[in-house]
């Protein structure tokens, strides 16, 4: 026979029209006569650890794990409390908490399944300026999938230590890592991956180039400075005119101004910067 109801539950449900849907629940229950035993249904309705439908919170949740935006951004997005959904996310959805590396991540996480046959290796600062080796695959292109090995710290015994723990099988598919020129990475990539082709990622060639192109740069404005100031400063001379060139910089200046233009490829010169490029090169060939 009927026993009355459970007290309601609100429950958040997909947006309607860009306004938040609050469901009002009630169970109800019933009592065996003869048992004087209460029985209810048990609907799995709501996701567990949060007042959300289960088709609401396995929506959004799919959103995190696949989209760069935060927890909070996407709770707002869809009328929901930012803070709270970040702790239901944290404690419930994500599943944090049985995650089989939790009790290693801090120092180390692996996924094999990640793997391809061309990867990258590189040292990243993800917080507090804390270095972290963080191997990628070049095929998900940034997305969901490329990370197959992130370990705390640059030391090479490290990080093949826990690159080895990936399926040798595995690690003989790769043809190709780019890295950068540190020896460490060249260390790890042939002990870790030894049938791989080593190819040096060309942002660090050029970071070489340009920053020894800026060093030449400073000497030479260095260089100007002094000679401007031992001219004005030579008293048997009297006062002397600086030397300005027809874009109307002095030499000091010219050096000084064409810090940016040598970080710019050709195509991208403005005029002015042409023209002054021009007597740079014109001055200082080397």
């Amino acid at each position: 026979m009927s026993n009355g109801f459970h007290s309601s539950i609100l429950v958040e449900d997909f947006p309607l029209r860009g306004k938040q849907v609050l469901l009002h629940i009630k169970r109800r229950r019933w009592l065996d006569k003869t048992t004087g035993e209460v029985l209810q249904r048990n609907w799995s309705l709501i996701a567990k650890g949060t007042r959300m439908t289960e088709d609401f919170a396995m929506f959004l949740k799919k959103l995190v794990d696949t989209k760069a935006f935060s927890c909070k951004a996407i709770a707002e997005l869809y009328g929901l409390n930012g803070k709270k959904f970040q702790r239901q996310y944290k404690n419930s959805l994500s599943r944090f908490e049985s995650w089989q590396q939790k009790n290693h991540a801090e120092y180390w996480l692996i996924f094999p399944e990640n793997i391809s046959e061309q990867l990258s290796i590189d040292e990243v600062s993800l917080s507090d300026g804390e270095l972290y080796t963080v191997l990628t695959s070049k095929i998900a292109k940034g997305r969901k999938g490329s990370i197959v090995a992130i370990v705390k710290g640059t030391r090479s015994d490290r990080v093949v230590e826990h690159l080895l723990k990936i399926n040798r099988r595995l690690r003989l598919k790769v043809k190709e890592i780019t890295l950068d020129m540190a020896g460490s990475m060249k260390l790890i990539a042939k002990r870790c991956f030894p049938d791989a082709l080593q190819v040096i990622d060309r942002f660090h060639v050029q970071k070489l180039a340009i920053e020894a192109l800026q060093e030449l740069r400073i000497k030479h404005r260095w260089e100007a400075i002094d000679r401007e100031n031992n001219a004005i400063g030579a008293p048997s001379e009297g006062n002397q005119d600086i030397q300005s060139f027809e874009n109307g910089d002095s030499r000091k200046q010219l050096l000084a101004r064409s810090r940016y233009l040598l970080y710019k490829s050709r195509e991208k010169w403005t005029i002015s910067q042409k023209h002054r490029a021009h007597i740079l090169f014109t001055e200082y060939p080397d």
